[in-house]
């Protein structure tokens, strides 16, 4: 709504609903990192697969068995994922860390997703939609990253990561 009210009023800006947009999106993808990160720090998502899965023939499996199997078989590997979605979730959380959460998350919700769509893992739409959201929330910094990785000039960051909370009367 935000997104769109900033479109159809382009002659006035409205900085605060973008603000709040932005935080919205940004909670809401924290504690969807969080609670699938916590999920794969206590191995609950990827179990490791029973007997009968491991007995049968790698072309019987469909390809989302095949892929939960695998990883089921390494939970050391999926526990690091997990972290990974912990810390990023977490960083998200902060204002001031929120930037380096933004970029932990896009690096993994695109591993996420790009597993998803090609395992053909039920969920590959929700996971398309984080990492969306993820790239969303980098948007408005991505002037600032060119100039800090490609022309070496020094950069302010964090002006948009919260909305204003309070205005002064101005005459």
């Amino acid at each position: 709504a935000g997104l769109l009210w900033s479109f159809v009023d382009f002659r006035h800006p409205d900085r605060d609903l973008l603000g709040w947009l932005r935080l919205l999106v940004r909670l809401t993808l924290a504690v969807a990192l969080l609670r699938y990160g916590f999920i794969k720090v206590f191995p609950i998502q990827f179990p490791t697969p029973p007997l009968a899965v491991l007995n049968e023939a790698v072309g019987n499996a469909s390809p989302t068995m095949l892929f939960w199997s695998l990883y089921g078989i390494r939970p050391a590997f999926v526990m690091f994922l997990g972290w990974t979605e912990v810390i990023a979730g977490l960083a998200l959380l902060f204002r001031r860390t929120a930037f380096l959460g933004s970029m932990i998350a896009v690096i993994v919700m695109a591993n996420v997703a790009l597993l998803d769509v090609t395992f053909n893992v039920p969920v590959k739409l929700y996971s398309l939609s984080l990492l969306l959201m993820a790239l969303v929330l980098l948007a408005p910094e991505f002037n600032s990253f060119v100039h800090f990785f490609f022309t070496r000039r020094p950069v302010v960051t964090g002006q948009s990561w919260s909305p204003v909370t309070s205005h002064v009367a101005t005459r």
